[in-house]
């Protein structure tokens, strides 16, 4: 007898008995019950087969199982008793076993039985030993843990997944993302925070936060305290939104970030951290300031322009104004304020005192046509009832989109020109009336042709030669005219003598011997006192007396002089100058009669003298208000483009070009201090690209011509080469590159104060031309 080992599914040991052919029969049927008691009793279920694949034996636990009895299971084919097809398990492991010597093991489920089996195969000599145990319930336990751990490792890749993705996002956003736990240690930290740091993550606590990480207030140079920064504001329990801060690294560029951020709260409500978003506002700021200071500098331009300057919005009401505007129109900035533009209380009137047409207003030609309009004249009443005459320039402000938004007004008061205009007008009147009261007089004729000559032209110095002519010889022998200048210096005018070399010779005795208003005799005398002299009988004792010039004296005995009247030129009440008559070889005396011509004469000429500078005073006036005007148009240009500029290189480049058209500049640039204001630096330039690469910044004590300009506030300018290489020789070279014939530098001031300079120069020389006028 054979015994072989074996192990059960529940690995228990078990016995194969052989018995050998040899035994007698008696023994055999023996062992054989005690095998099928032992097999009967095993835990196991046990099945044998032949090689036909039917049954040949089943134990009590076999029946159990399959719920069937043995009687109906021996000899069955044992793919009937499980019920499987070609397909199944069973079917392919016991195919498998049948020629394989070591044992199969397997589990597979079973309809038939409703029943999870783990099966073991061993071959036999005739077939296969089927063992197998029901493994339902703890097949439902494994499978069921199988699950829940397939369910996490599937939870875990999707927490996996998501945790990358939120690091990628984390990564590649711009905002600075930084969070904490709670005890105050960093536990995020993304690429755009450590770019605005300069500094990777590192476990500091939150009192060395400031210093580690360059944390200032918004000034820059305030460091932060521990309670101030953002993080540690959330971790506290705060909401923080929109925190201004600083990080200014030692290495790197300082930015300016916006903050927002609160604390991180579990569901159990427990706090676990905090977490901040940082957005880097540096850009922004910058263009901020770059627009505050074109709107400080649109502001100072608003506000001192001499010209009144309102802004009206679409419906006609006034929105803002300058100070000369409060000035001029004689109200307060709130009383403009909401004002209307044809406001009844303004009573608009022509010059004339005739009501101003509605549609005619400046405001409503403007809102008509949407182009600018000039020089529109009309009289405003005042509370106290005076009236205001006013010259208006008004021109349309488009936004984006070409909708016109506003209308600004430029107008300047015009009514002292206007007076001095009728002055002129009532003088012309009265010089014509007092000609015509004359006519009838003896000398009216030789009035008449004086009237005449003073009246044919406005050329005051050519009438009063040909004035002076006429008194020859019918007045007197010679006959001159001098006039008082502001420097009260005498400057002759006019000489006459029917003698042209004595003509001659009385110019060069003027500028041999000029007069001043402190001479106290002769021609100064009467111009200091207006009052009119006659010399009867001239004697050379009177001429020692007065002349205190021997030379000049000796000249003027040589002429013979013998009589002489001595008028002043005087109109509404000032002394013009003086109109001398003389007598000499002709032996004539003056007499007291003869003062009331002489001062009529000498009262026309004044008249015609001061027509002609009123008229003069007139067309100044006139040309200086076409200049306002013009500026004031040029002015409302720059302001335009300047309000559509955002960066400092964008309003300098608007200050350049029309510096350079209103000057017909051939080159410009801009230099604006720095924040200490110990240096310039150009920031823009036009016209010097045929010159290449020159320094772009310089000390403000430097000695060029910009810097002087704006350390002085005062403008420079030079009007040839020659002289500005002997004012700056150390930069002959560069004056030779640029190639410019005349320069201007002048401060640009924002409130009294240099901010830069702005400096032109010229391809020709304009001699005479450059003055501070044109720059104001």
């Amino acid at each position: 007898m054979n015994v072989e080992r074996t192990h059960s599914l529940n690995d228990r040991e078990e016995l194969t008995v052989n018995f050998p052919q040899e035994l007698c029969t008696d023994c055999q049927a023996l062992e054989a019950r005690r095998f099928a008691v032992i097999v009967d009793h095993m835990a196991e279920a046990f099945i044998s087969i032949n090689s036909d694949w039917h049954c040949t034996y089943v134990n009590h636990k076999a029946e159990e199982l399959l719920n069937s009895k043995q009687q109906h299971l021996i000899g069955k084919n044992i793919w009937t008793i499980f019920s499987v097809d070609l397909t199944s398990e069973l079917y392919k492991y016991c195919h498998r076993a049948i020629v394989t010597p070591t044992a199969i093991e397997f589990e597979e489920h079973y309809p038939s039985v409703n029943k999870w089996l783990r099966i073991r195969l061993i071959k036999s000599e005739d077939g296969l030993l089927i063992y197998f145990q029901d493994t339902t319930q703890t097949s439902q336990l494994d499978r069921q843990l199988k699950a829940e751990i397939a369910k996490c490792q599937q939870v875990e890749a999707t927490l996996q997944k998501e945790q990358d993705f939120l690091k990628a996002i984390l990564h590649n956003v711009q905002a600075g993302i930084v969070a904490c736990d709670a005890d105050g240690i960093l536990t995020v930290f993304n690429q755009a925070a450590k770019d605005f740091h300069g500094l990777p993550q590192q476990p500091v606590p939150p009192p060395q936060w400031a210093q580690y990480y360059n944390l200032y207030l918004p000034d820059g140079k305030t460091p932060m305290n521990t309670e101030d920064i953002p993080l540690f504001q959330a971790l506290q329990g705060h909401n923080v939104r929109d925190v201004e801060m600083m990080i200014v690294p030692q290495q790197g560029t300082a930015r300016m970030l916006l903050a927002t951020g609160q604390a991180i709260i579990a569901a159990n409500g427990e706090k676990q951290g905090a977490v901040v978003v940082m957005h880097d506002i540096t850009q922004r700021k910058q263009a901020e300031n770059a627009l505050r200071e074109g709107e400080a500098q649109l502001s100072s331009i608003f506000q001192t322009i001499p010209d009144g300057i309102t802004i009206l919005d679409s419906t006609g009401e006034i929105i803002a104004a300058n100070r000369a505007a409060e000035r001029i129109l004689r109200l307060t900035r709130s009383d403009l304020v909401d004002r209307g533009y044809n406001d009844p209380s303004w009573i608009i009137t022509t010059v004339e005192g005739h009501p101003f047409p509605e549609d005619e207003l400046p405001f409503a030609r403007v809102m008509q046509t949407g182009e600018p309009v000039y020089g529109i004249e009309q009289a405003i009443s005042h509370a106290d009832g005076t009236r205001t005459i006013l010259s208006i320039n008004a021109s349309p402000l488009f936004d984006a989109e070409g909708q016109l938004i506003n209308i600004i007004a430029a107008f300047s008061d015009i009514t002292e020109r206007k007076q001095t205009e009728d002055e002129r007008v009532q003088l012309v009147q009265e010089q014509a009336a007092r000609a015509l009261a004359e006519n009838s007089q003896q000398q009216s004729a030789f009035l008449a042709q004086v009237s005449a000559v003073l009246s044919s032209s406005l050329e005051y110095e050519q009438t009063l030669q040909s004035v002076a002519k006429l008194a020859v010889p019918y007045f007197a022998d010679w006959c001159s005219v001098d006039l008082l200048n502001d420097d009260r210096t005498i400057g002759r005018v006019a000489v006459a003598h029917s003698d042209p070399e004595k003509v001659k010779f009385g110019w060069e005795l003027a500028q041999r011997f000029p007069r001043h208003l402190d001479d106290a005799y002769g021609i100064a005398k009467v111009m200091q006192t207006g009052q009119i002299e006659i010399g009867i009988e001239i004697t050379d004792e009177q001429l020692v007396a007065t002349v205190p010039n021997a030379e000049y004296l000796e000249i003027l005995r040589g002429v013979g002089l013998k009589s002489c009247i001595i008028a002043p030129l005087q109109a509404r009440g000032r002394v013009l100058g003086s109109i001398t008559f003389v007598f000499t070889e002709s032996d004539r005396r003056y007499r007291l009669e003869d003062i009331p011509l002489a001062e009529d004469l000498a009262q026309r000429a004044a008249i015609a003298i001061d027509n002609a500078r009123l008229y003069n005073e007139t067309q100044q006036a006139k040309l200086a208000a076409d200049l306002a005007a013009n500026r004031t148009a040029r002015l409302l240009a720059v302001m335009t483009a300047l309000s559509e500029s955002l960066t400092s290189a964008q309003v300098a480049q608007v200050i350049i070009e029309q510096g350079m058209s209103a000057l017909g500049a051939s080159s410009g640039l801009v230099a604006v201090l720095n924040q200490d204001a110990s240096e310039l630096e150009i920031i823009q330039a036009i016209g010097y690209e045929h010159i290449g690469e020159f320094q772009r910044s310089f000390s403000i004590h430097a000695p060029y011509p910009l810097a002087e300009a704006v350390r002085s506030g005062q403008p420079v300018w030079v009007e040839t080469i020659e002289n500005r290489i002997a004012r700056y020789p150390h930069l002959a070279e560069a004056y030779a590159k640029a190639g410019s014939e005349a320069w201007i530098s002048v401060p640009l001031l924002i409130e009294g104060q240099a901010a830069g300079g702005l400096s032109l120069g010229f391809w020709l020389s304009r001699c005479g031309v450059l003055s501070p006028a044109p720059l104001s």
